[in-house]
């Protein structure tokens, strides 16, 4: 996902500082998946396994059915056009404000859960790290969001900003169900959703 997200993003976004932070955040998620495959291999966990969880995992598959079905390939958008920066931008609301502000932290919560009760604690530590990164990565979509508004402002219709609360909503509901999969009696200090 994140060579797609990157290719996407460069087609489209010239500004070089922006694109600065493109190349950086390629790197932190290149680094995030080593280290996913470094815990699988540490935890005896099959990384085959792991990485196609959203095959076999209801609510992993219903995160994968909401992104097939909410993105815009590359071929589809029209840049010079209202309707194909709003599909720019829906994807960029997307990528940033749901996979990456979104749905990442129910699994740091409980990992971060287990590391408060000194259980995985080096595991937990990683995890601080991805968290930090997660982190910029959402600042950096916030940001290029609040600037498309000033320097595009056809694009922010009522209905198209209606459009991506309504995504925000239904991700959150997906993130429940997750959550409740993950996490279905909570642990201390994290009860259910």
């Amino acid at each position: 996902v994140a060579n797609s997200v990157m290719s996407f993003e460069w087609q489209y976004i010239t500004d070089g500082a922006c694109r600065q932070y493109i190349l950086r955040k390629s790197f932190e998620e290149s680094l995030h998946n080593w280290t996913v495959a470094v815990i699988c291999q540490s935890y005896n966990l099959d990384v085959k396994e792991v990485s196609q969880a959203y095959l076999s995992i209801p609510t992993i598959k219903a995160k994968d059915k909401f992104l097939m079905k909410s993105l815009n390939s590359s071929d589809e958008i029209d840049i010079e056009s209202t309707a194909g920066r709003q599909k720019f931008f829906k994807n960029i609301f997307v990528f940033y404000l749901i996979c990456e502000g979104t749905w990442f932290f129910s699994n740091f919560a409980l990992i971060l859960g287990l590391r408060r009760n000194n259980i995985l604690p080096s595991l937990g530590d990683n995890i601080l790290f991805t968290l930090r990164d997660e982190r910029g990565h959402l600042e950096f979509g916030e940001n290029l969001l609040k600037q498309s508004q000033s320097e595009y402002p056809d694009v922010w219709t009522t209905d198209f900003k209606k459009s991506l609360v309504n995504l925000m909503k239904e991700a959150v509901e997906i993130e429940k169900a997750y959550s409740k999969d993950i996490l279905p009696k909570g642990f201390v200090g994290v009860t259910g959703v």
